[in-house]
């Protein structure tokens, strides 16, 4: 089982992303959560009670835990441990990947800077 996500420079420095825990806080909705990081709802299974004072929780097979129903200004929180952080940056980059005339592109939106 993968632990994390390693990395060993050539200064012999190592790192390692043990655990990636973030909010939303635009969205109060779960649904949209599981589809900006790349899922499907039916990835996800109710859990009987939630965490960290919120009052609902989805658990994903590879330990992907979304956090909701909170108190006012708490919206949707995200917990992913080490051990699932590469499914969780693998269906989101899968998730805006398209194919393109050149190969494959990553779809964004427009930045403007000023």
């Amino acid at each position: 089982m993968q632990l994390g996500i390693n990395a060993k420079r050539d200064n012999e420095l190592s790192i390692t992303l043990e655990w990636l825990s973030f909010t939303d806080l635009t969205h109060s909705n779960p649904m949209y959560v599981c589809k900006m990081l790349g899922y499907s709802l039916t990835d996800f299974a109710e859990q009987p009670k939630g965490s960290n004072g919120y009052n609902k929780m989805l658990r994903n097979q590879a330990g992907v835990r979304i956090l909701y129903d909170g108190r006012d200004g708490m919206e949707v929180h995200v917990d992913a441990p080490g051990s699932a952080i590469f499914d969780l940056f693998e269906h989101y980059q899968k998730s805006r990947v398209s194919v393109g005339p050149f190969g494959n592109a990553y779809e964004t939106e427009s930045i403007y800077l000023w």
